[in-house]
């Protein structure tokens, strides 16, 4: 059922500039906005990942989060 709709994926990084680099560079995703300490890049059709920075050693529980993006609203979970 996921399948069907794009998500936007969260993720931590230590270095912010280095995961931009690394998103936009090595993968060659699209930019799509940056912020102070944010950005996020196109995934395609429709999925975007998202890049905040948090300096420091991850924490044992995992921070990453997979939301549904807007036009997904009658998903079973979202209701």
């Amino acid at each position: 059922m996921l399948a069907n709709y794009p998500v936007s994926a969260m993720l931590r990084a230590a270095d912010i500039n280095r995961a931009r680099d690394f998103y936009t560079g090595k993968l060659g995703l699209p930019l799509m906005m940056e912020d102070e300490g944010v950005f996020m890049v196109a995934a395609g059709q429709g999925t975007s990942i998202a890049v905040y920075e948090r300096p420091g050693p991850a924490p044992e529980n995992n921070e990453t989060d997979l939301t549904p993006s807007a036009g997904t609203r009658n998903l079973p979970w979202s209701r």
